[in-house]
Order: C-alpha cells, then structure tokens, then sequence
C-alpha cells in the first residue's frame, strides 16, 4: 500500500510522510504505542509494524520495513512525554533492537490494571471493555505482518491496537491517584525497567531453573553451554532451540560427554548440529570447571509446618488483595512468600510491598 496523508486508512512507507506526521509527538504529552512483529525464525523479533496514537492527531500506521529506522528511532527518542504500552516486555525487547529506542517514562497499562485489582495477565481488548463497555476488533491475531501488502481489515486491526490507549492511560492514572497509588505504580515501573536491563547471566539462570536438577560440580557446565548458546543464536539470528536443545545442553552437562560417540550417545542432535556445534559443545563439556559456590543453589522442600504457614500466608494475600483492590500475585507470589519464610531477601523488602505488604503479613507468624 503506498504511503497516504489519509494516515487512518494507509500504512505510512514514505519517510517524508513519516516525518511530517511524526511531528505531533513535537508537541505531545502521552502517546499510545503498539507494535507487530515475527520471531518464528530468528533470534531476534523483526519489527513488522509500528503503530503510534497521539490525542490530537490521526493514529499512525508505520512500516518500518520500508522506512528509514533511524528516522523512527531518533523521532521516538525525542519525544519527552509518557509512552503508553500494554503488556510492554516484549514491545520493548523490538523497540530496543529494531530501533535503538527505550521509552524513558514508560506507562504500561497491564501492570497499572493489575494495581487496580484486575487480572495480572487482562488483555488490551479486556481492558478496554472493562473500562469503556465496548471491545475492539478481533480476528488478525495470526496474521503474518511481514506481508505486503496489508488489507484494510489488517489495518484496522492495528489501528484499533493504540486507539484507545492515551484514554486508557488518562483512566487509569485517575484511579491510581485516587487510591494514593501513583506512588506504587511509579516503583513497579523503575523495578520492572531495571529487570529489563539485567545482565545475560542472571537471566539464563532465572529462565532455565532446570539447571537446579544438576549435581553442583556440573551446574556451571550447563551455564556455560546456556552462555555460549545464546551467543551463537544472536550471531546467526537464530531460535536458541534451532542451534542445540535445552534438553541436550542438559544432557549433556549431566553426562559429561568427551568424544562425539559419547555426545551422540547422551543426546538427540541432528547430523546438521553434530557437524556445525558439536565440537564446540564438546570443548565446553570437557573445560568447564566447577563453581566454588553453586549457580543453582539447593534449596530444601518446605516442611509440614512450613507448608501450613504458606496457606495462611497465600489467604492473607488474597485478603489484602480484596482490601487493597490490587492483584493479590502483584502483591506477593509464591516465590515472594517463599521467600518471606525462609527469610531470604526479595521483593517484599524492596519500595511499596515493603511498606504495605509485608507488614500486614509479619503478624501471621
């Protein structure tokens, strides 16, 4: 579809065009942003479709296949306002890639919903029904983005994607405020930034907890092998399943192997992967020595009593959630109770749950 000034019914692929329109963020004090993308092949998620609402312009349909990126990035990172995103993780995750751009006041309404007492994982059509007893189009949820051209039903589902977003933002801030909770809501989202920018290291360990089952002396096997997997499919952009398996990194940290039979012996790797990995695969198995502590630490199962302490722990959650109108897994997980009864330091020591949370359960022991 070729570029338009009728911006609602085109999808923008002329950079002038682009730029012209784009100056309304000049202006702006929130915008509304959604983006499309594909993964299915690659490491990384290849940016589709760029979809911006400014409260006092006609939504924006951007195709960043066709445009300049850096124009997009640049136009983006200008803009000083509030950038409302729904369920922003991995919008974030192609912004940052795709376009170099990190919203620096970010608003997302998942987790601002979810302070509000609605579901943690409410959707952004949910939302806007819950808030505007209406619902937005449906039925372009598989669409592959990266055909050209778009139909106008695709296009008017992606407009719909942000058309509502700036109301929602304003509807949401009002009831924080009303509950005094702008100042929970602006913790969560400094919390949930700096996660974002946590280290490779620290997230391979949180998201392959598998690597508990190990024997200590071989858990640092299974980081190194994680480490070296997830430098190989972003060199090749690749899905990290496609270059070796979690189960046969795990495999293969268990079994020790040091020489192809042994390797092929102990996992199921095609002849493709034996030939373009497995020797360094084995180089890693056969180096790797162990940590001095261990990446996984054990940790016992709770005892009876422990368990009966977690039950009265998880139902006073669900009472506080009640009284406070918020998501009872927002203010506290298993993870987080855990935590708490072992007396290990986590999110209940840290900004607004340390303040109203875990006072109101200190008193159940």
């Amino acid at each position: 579809m070729n570029a338009s000034d009728n911006v609602q019914d085109a999808l923008i692929d002329d950079d002038a065009v682009a730029a012209r329109h784009l100056r309304a963020l000049e202006t702006a004090t929130s915008i509304g942003l959604d983006t499309e993308f594909i993964r299915d092949r690659t490491y990384y998620p290849r940016l589709c479709l760029l979809q911006i609402k400014v409260a006092s312009a006609a939504n924006l349909c951007l195709d960043p296949l066709r445009l300049d990126k850096d124009l997009l990035g640049r136009k983006l990172a200008a803009f000083g306002g509030v950038t409302v995103i729904h369920s922003a993780a991995q919008d974030l995750e192609v912004l940052r890639h795709d376009l170099k751009f990190t919203p620096a006041n970010l608003f997302d309404t998942q987790v601002a919903a979810s302070m509000l007492g609605m579901s943690d994982q409410i959707g952004y059509a949910g939302l806007v029904e819950e808030l505007f007893d209406t619902r937005p189009p449906k039925g372009q949820t598989r669409t592959d983005w990266s055909r050209r051209p778009l139909s106008a039903a695709q296009l008017h589902y992606a407009h719909a994607d942000v058309e509502y977003l700036c109301a929602i933002h304003e509807a949401l801030c009002a009831r924080l405020e009303a509950e005094g909770k702008l100042d929970w809501f602006a913790e969560e989202s400094r919390r949930l930034a700096a996660s974002v920018e946590r280290d490779a290291r620290c997230r391979l360990i949180e998201r392959h907890r598998a690597g508990a089952e190990l024997p200590a002396p071989r858990q640092g096997c299974f980081l190194d092998l994680l480490l070296w997997r997830e430098d190989t499919a972003s060199r090749l952009d690749r899905p990290r399943e496609w270059i070796v398996s979690t189960a046969d990194l795990l495999a293969v940290a268990r079994n020790n192997p040091h020489t192809p039979s042994e390797l092929e012996g102990c996992t199921r790797l095609n002849a493709a992967q034996t030939r373009k990995f497995g020797r360094e695969v084995l180089r890693i198995s056969r180096r790797s020595r162990p940590r001095e502590q261990p990446v996984w630490p054990a940790i016992d199962p709770l005892d009876a009593d422990e368990r009966k302490m977690l039950k009265t722990l998880q139902r006073r959650i669900r009472g506080l959630g009640a009284e406070l109108k918020a998501s009872p897994t927002l203010l506290a997980t298993r993870q987080d109770l855990e935590c708490l009864l072992r007396g290990r330091r986590g999110r209940l020591d840290e900004g607004w749950r340390a303040r109203a949370v875990k006072p109101r359960l200190l008193d159940a022991f």
